[in-house]
């Protein structure tokens, strides 16, 4: 029951930070989340920075998540907006970051799968970082 990782993508060689995807079975559903960005939700304005901002919107899903019946572990697939290129290894480091403090066994089992898309037009000229995420209730 619930889900597993369908295995490690390589690149020369080498395991890179996302796998292959996730087979789910058995579970309750499945949770639909809308894009979470970096705005302060007292202000409604974007936080300043790449790092504030990925930390922000990824505490917005887990929050979200938890609120539905789910967790950020149950997490299947992330789509991830950086709306620029140059912004792309920092946006890495901010959220390998908050997924190791996070998400754990997220991580060890790398059973969710992964898309990043940068150079994208966001709602606000100040976003700059903005996270889907579909998870399953187990």
């Amino acid at each position: 029951m619930g889900k597993e990782g369908l295995g490690l993508i390589y690149y020369g060689g080498q395991p890179v930070e996302w796998g292959v995807g996730a087979k789910v079975r058995d579970v309750k559903g499945f949770i639909f989340l809308s894009g979470s960005e970096g705005r302060d939700p007292a202000t409604n304005k974007p936080v300043r920075g790449v790092r504030a901002q990925t930390r922000l919107a990824l505490d917005k899903v887990k929050k979200r998540l938890e609120e539905a019946g789910s967790s950020i572990d149950n997490v299947v697939k992330f789509v991830w907006y950086v709306s620029k290129r140059e912004y792309r290894d920092e946006f890495i480091k901010a959220r390998d970051e908050w997924l190791a403090e996070n998400a754990q066994r997220l991580l060890k089992e790398r059973s969710y799968a992964s898309t990043l898309l940068l150079d994208v037009g966001l709602a606000l000229p100040d976003m700059l970082v903005e996270v889907d995420a579909i998870a399953i209730i187990p």
